[in-house]
């Protein structure tokens, strides 16, 4: 009966956000929704395609080194998570989610979300509708991103909910080392 109902929770996440599964309580908090993480549409299916998902071609836009860099990093864990799980797509909020920061986990959002837009990862929601991550390869051929933008918002206690409903202690995205 439990499980049942963690199911039902989870699912509210990926459906309407965190403020769903707790009667709504969330939405009518003190804390707004603090950031959107955000996808950007294209102009045209050609604009979103992409030739090649190597780090040259994502080094060529205007991102800056940093992101770069940080985006490399994680797309590599999220290729090793994604082999030692049967190459089964991953849990997007297990995935970004920092249980001991706020800030990281927007942070792996952003750099996540990044990824997706570069072609180099597909979001999609699995049979129970919640948002599952995995890395695409430059073999599979190319990915075209929604027209429309896609909108996470995210405020500390959505944040904490998360982090409870997926029963999340570890970050399975260790912070970047200081440089």
């Amino acid at each position: 009966m439990a499980e049942n109902h963690k199911e039902e929770e989870e699912r509210a996440i990926a459906e309407t956000g965190p403020e769903a599964s707790d009667g709504g309580e969330a939405a009518h908090s003190a804390d707004p929704p603090v950031v959107g993480a955000q996808v950007k549409g294209h102009s045209s299916p050609q604009q979103a395609m992409t030739d090649s998902a190597e780090s040259e071609d994502m080094e060529e836009s205007c991102d800056d080194e940093a992101t770069i860099k940080e985006a490399e990093r994680i797309l590599g864990l999220l290729k090793v998570f994604y082999r030692e799980g049967g190459e089964s797509p991953i849990n997007f909020f297990k995935f970004v989610t920092d249980p001991n920061s706020f800030a990281q986990t927007l942070d792996n959002m952003y750099h996540v979300l990044y990824l997706a837009r570069h072609g180099l990862a597909r979001i999609k929601a699995d049979e129970d509708e919640i948002p599952v991550l995995e890395p695409l390869d430059p073999g599979q051929g190319s990915y075209v991103l929604p027209q429309t933008s896609g909108i996470i918002p995210l405020s500390i206690a959505c944040w904490e909910q998360i982090v409870e409903v997926f029963e999340i202690s570890q970050p399975m995205i260790p912070p970047a080392p200081e440089a």
